[in-house]
């Protein structure tokens, strides 16, 4: 079981091919993944499918987490 609030000291990650790279801390967040999973589903698929509904209905059936990423410096590369 994850505790309520767990904290990396640390966290360093690279999106892309290197086009951004983010230093900071990370939380793990036990509320909001539902409510945030519904918002994506919605924007972004189709939830009158009832292959995507049944997607989104299993991904709320599971417990799920928020990782929040808390950026000291943010950098952008070409």
């Amino acid at each position: 079981m994850i505790p309520p609030r767990y904290e990396d000291p640390r966290i360093l990650s690279n999106l892309g091919a290197g086009a951004v790279s983010i230093a900071g801390t990370v939380t793990v967040e036990l509320d909001g993944a539902h409510d945030l999973a519904s918002r994506l589903a919605a924007r972004y698929w189709d939830l009158d499918d009832p292959t995507r509904a049944a997607d989104l209905a299993g991904i709320l059936a599971e417990d799920q987490v928020r990782l929040v990423l808390h950026p000291e410096t943010v950098n952008r590369y070409a």
